[in-house]
């Protein structure tokens, strides 16, 4: 690249502006929802049989794997294909793997699970199908308004559940389950999701081994985070007392309040990485990283040093003085979101794969680890293998993305 357009590159970010903007937008619109998952926890927590918590939790954490299981996560590739393919077959390919993904999901769930009514869980693969779509179109006021609408269902039926004093973890998933499918029947049959769609006819059709090449190994990460997580309370289920349970139930459901602070970056973070990565203004993609790594450390060292008080704010104040789990969990929390930052190269190279073996390999060492040590060493073994696990999965996220994107980035330059 010559030195004229390189001076043209460095002039593109001042659009940086307008970026901020958009990413103010995200959390704008987010906001609400974000409260209303709040206020939800707050029921569940407050409201829920302290000897269920912990088997809703974990009984959750299984739905939603199905589910990403299933799909392949396959609107994922939304992301990375729409203004690129043909929008109306990538939507029909897409739709037509859900389709076949909830008849297996209601099989697993007649076979399986205790209610047949946790099948309406299947609308959790439906709805986000439908955030991806939004969100890859940027039309962030949708995206947001989805969230919002499901979030005000499904306080709406936990407080029902809560008066009528039939609140347990059955009941609760399949309130849960019910918010998801009216949204995602609202939002595909709405006259805006039907209109905006653009004409791209003249785009070629993404093949399916395409889509499944690049989702399939997201539907195998999902399988790897869950063993990374919630495998953990499996463990301390089998080896240990319902109390335990309940406590790092709390802690690891708390971390969604991390989780909820980094997902306007991470909603936000792919999309704007292809786009820049695509018209080479990789200087734009560098100050964006930075700024969003910062905002990651801040964000987790911040609910560290005031976790006494996020506890009470969260409605949990009965746990508080086993916080110290929920630090634990929120630096490892810290390397995981700072390695999928760094790694997102590997997307933007349709190599999804790199991810997934990374995770396996210590995702199965530390199942391996906890396993064989936790009856002997207690319920901490959980909590610094996580951590270990994580801050492994860091230092290779730096070599497959920071080290390979730079590269990358040179020969182009």
């Amino acid at each position: 690249m010559g030195r004229l357009d390189r001076l043209k590159g460095r002039l593109t970010n001042k659009s940086l502006r307008s970026e901020f903007l958009v990413i103010w937008k995200f959390f704008y619109n987010n906001a609400i929802a974000y409260v209303l998952l709040y206020a939800q926890n707050v029921l569940i927590n407050h409201y829920m049989p302290t000897d269920l918590l912990g088997q809703y939790s974990y009984t959750q954490s299984l739905l939603v794997l199905f589910t990403s299981v299933y799909s392949m996560e396959a609107y994922s590739a939304y992301l990375r294909f729409i203004g690129i393919n043909n929008e109306e077959y990538l939507l029909k390919l897409v739709r037509r793997i859900l389709f076949i993904a909830s008849v297996l999901f209601s099989i697993t769930v007649f076979v399986f699970f205790d209610s047949p009514f946790y099948v309406l869980f299947a609308g959790y693969m439906w709805m986000r199908e439908r955030l991806y779509f939004f969100r890859s179109k940027m039309d962030i006021t949708t995206y947001g308004r989805i969230k919002v609408i499901q979030y005000v269902v499904s306080i709406f039926i936990i407080g029902g559940l809560v008066v009528t004093e039939s609140l347990n973890h059955e009941t609760v998933l399949i309130g849960i389950g019910l918010s998801y499918v009216f949204v995602s029947v609202l939002y595909t049959f709405n006259r805006k999701a039907k209109s905006i769609t653009a004409e791209t006819d003249d785009l070629s059709a993404v093949k399916t081994s395409e889509i499944i090449k690049y989702a399939l190994p997201l539907s195998f990460n999902a399988i790897v985070v869950w063993v990374l997580g919630a495998a953990d309370q499996m463990l301390i289920d089998n080896f240990m007392d319902p109390l335990t349970l309940t406590y790092y139930s709390v802690g690891f459901r708390i971390i969604n309040v991390i989780r909820i602070g980094v997902g306007v970056i991470m909603e936000y973070w792919p999309r704007f990485y292809f786009e820049r990565m695509e018209k080479m203004e990789y200087s734009a993609v560098r100050i964006m990283k930075m700024l969003f790594l910062g905002v990651v450390t801040v964000l987790c060292l911040g609910t560290v040093i005031l976790s006494k008080q996020l506890y009470w704010i969260m409605g949990a104040s009965q746990y508080i003085d086993m916080r110290w789990m929920f630090c634990y969990l929120a630096m490892a929390e810290m390397f995981r979101q700072w390695g999928s930052i760094l790694i997102t190269y590997q997307s933007f190279m349709k190599n999804t794969l790199i991810n997934v073996i990374c995770l396996s390999v210590l995702g199965f060492a530390k199942f391996i680890v906890n396993w064989f040590t936790i009856e002997s060493m207690g319920v901490n073994i959980l909590f610094y293998s996580t951590l270990a696990c994580y801050f492994l999965y860091f230092l290779v996220s730096m070599y497959f993305g920071f080290y390979k994107e730079r590269k990358f980035m040179q020969s182009n330059e």
